[in-house]
């Protein structure tokens, strides 16, 4: 039987910690979003992403899949400094 003292009590902790992580990725979307744009892979065309389009689309390695607003297809949208 194990004793109640030697089980961890984490209190509140546990609650605390995936907020933090949470807040942490939408602060750093944020900045990524204010110092990025995309280069559309189809067209050419140069446009930005809103927080929500940014923190929802799949994304890998500096590339974005989303619609170009200019020519309305779907593809990897390389990310590039403003």
């Amino acid at each position: 039987m194990v004793e109640a003292a030697l089980v961890p009590n984490s209190g509140g902790l546990s609650a605390i910690v995936p907020v933090f992580i949470i807040a942490l990725a939408m602060l750093c979307m944020g900045w990524i979003n204010r110092n990025f744009d995309y280069d559309c892979a189809n067209c050419g065309r140069r446009f930005s992403l809103s927080f929500w389009q940014a923190a929802l689309s799949p994304h890998m390695m500096g590339r974005e899949y989303v619609r170009c607003p200019d020519c309305g297809r779907r593809g990897w949208a390389a990310a590039v400094r403003r």
